[in-house]
């Protein structure tokens, strides 16, 4: 049992990984220019930019969980048909460019090492820790799926709610947790604590692969020692409570998840722009990177709108992109649509 278990979350990394890869080749080529790399990043804010979407409305209105399991496995099975068949030749080239020449598989290989390494420490860190906040992220999918209920039964006390905590109305990453354990039967402190961990570890290590290119020129070798000196410093940089912190103990936890992953993202996104090489995937990655980080943590409503500006508004007035207003302002609406939200609800 225990072994069927760990392989289910060995493949639940894979599904994961998979999915944001299928979600990146929603958009066209021009996106993302047929790289496994830019499909893997922007899909993975697609991914829980979408859900959060489809999951709110059905949280807030209260409907039973398998209503939005069944939703929610429909669209990945109509995304993954779509994209069988109408981007089967972008896939194909993804992959193709991964192995073009001897260096690209180098650098591969290596980067595959290092972020296997990472997320097996982060696995194991984060396995052998019960931390003061698991009641919630692992209760309360648990809840939700014995009750089939959205967030509606107290994980604490087994009390039904008459509607979901206010405080936690936007917050959708739980959600998808109890969708993904009423789906696979693949219990949170397996999903969330090891899959879904070493998925996001995955993620981290491309946004730092893909920043150290974009800041050295395409340069692989230079990336790939950006990448291990990013982690080591956080890995060696312990903390308390702070971000190196959460990154390895609390890797899963929407607030980390937050601190280390989405404004990594947000910084990365924001030099496709500054590079002027990759504008389109820099302005799609912040877009749904406002969409869906709301989804973690309230933090996220006010961190999110204020890094983007921090980086966006310098270059705009410095430089004077004047142009770039236009998708400015559409990401700073989307930060103002959940900060409204959040007032109201």
């Amino acid at each position: 049992m225990i072994l069927l278990e760990i392989w289910k979350g060995v493949l639940a990394v894979g599904l994961y990984l998979g999915a944001f890869v299928f979600a990146g080749a929603l958009l066209p080529e021009k996106y993302h220019k047929s790289s496994l790399t830019n499909l893997c990043l922007l899909g993975f804010v697609v991914y829980f930019g979408v859900f959060q979407i489809v999951a709110l409305p059905m949280k807030i209105g209260r409907l039973p969980l398998k209503y939005l399991t069944l939703t929610w496995v429909g669209i990945l099975g109509l995304v993954f048909l779509f994209d069988i068949i109408g981007r089967r030749k972008i896939l194909s080239r993804a992959f193709k460019n991964c192995f073009s020449d001897s260096k690209k598989i180098a650098a591969g290989c290596v980067f595959l090492i290092a972020a296997g390494v990472l997320a097996l420490i982060l696995g194991m860190n984060v396995n052998h820790i019960s931390d003061f906040d698991a009641g919630y992220y692992i209760g309360l999918p648990v809840s939700s799926v014995y009750s089939n209920t959205i967030e509606l039964m107290d994980p604490y006390s087994g009390q039904m709610l008459s509607r979901p905590e206010s405080f936690y109305i936007l917050n959708t990453n739980t959600v998808h947790s109890a969708v993904i354990f009423q789906t696979l039967n693949l219990h949170p402190l397996v999903e969330e604590k090891f899959s879904m961990t070493a998925a996001l570890s995955v993620v981290f290590c491309l946004f730092l692969y893909k920043g150290g290119k974009l800041l050295f020129q395409e340069n692989r070798r230079k990336a790939l020692m950006f990448l291990m000196l990013s982690v080591l410093t956080l890995l060696f940089s312990y903390s308390l409570a702070g971000v190196s912190h959460y990154f390895a103990y609390r890797t899963y936890e929407g607030k980390a998840i937050t601190a280390y992953l989405y404004t990594t993202g947000i910084f990365v996104f924001f030099l496709g722009i500054f590079r002027e090489k990759e504008k389109k995937w820099g302005w799609t990655g912040l877009f749904f990177a406002a969409l869906g980080g709301v989804a973690f943590c309230n933090t996220a409503i006010f961190v999110i709108p204020v890094m983007i500006s921090a980086l966006v508004l310098p270059w705009i007035l410095l430089e004077r992109k004047w142009k770039a207003f236009l998708p400015y302002m559409a990401v700073m609406a989307v930060s103002g649509f959940w900060l409204c939200l959040h007032l109201i609800l």
